[in-house]
């Protein structure tokens, strides 16, 4: 019984590093680089905790929005030309 508990006790710790690790938006800003334009606006969609504007981290920007916009801007300028932000739009509606 005591392995088990301390199986329970790994897991939790695990869990909590996976959490603390997509509350950095460096992190996610990494990870976002290898996904499509539309599975960022699915994470955006589907995760409360990166998606949402209440719990806004990064420039008053959700951790998707913040990700988002750092691609945008890392882009060339060839990039940005074809997909020209509007104001009002968010950086995952563009």
């Amino acid at each position: 019984m005591e392995e088990r508990a301390s199986d329970g006790a790994v897991k939790r710790q695990r869990a909590t590093i996976v959490e603390s690790t997509l509350t950095n938006v460096d992190v996610v800003s990494q990870l976002a680089s290898f996904l499509h334009a539309e599975d960022l606006c699915q994470v955006k969609a589907t995760c409360k905790a990166l998606g949402s504007d209440e719990d806004a981290t990064a420039n008053g920007l959700s951790i998707a929005d913040e990700a988002a916009r750092r691609l945008y801007l890392g882009a060339s300028d060839e990039e940005k030309a074809k997909l020209p932000r509007h104001d009002g739009e968010s950086w995952t509606e563009l």
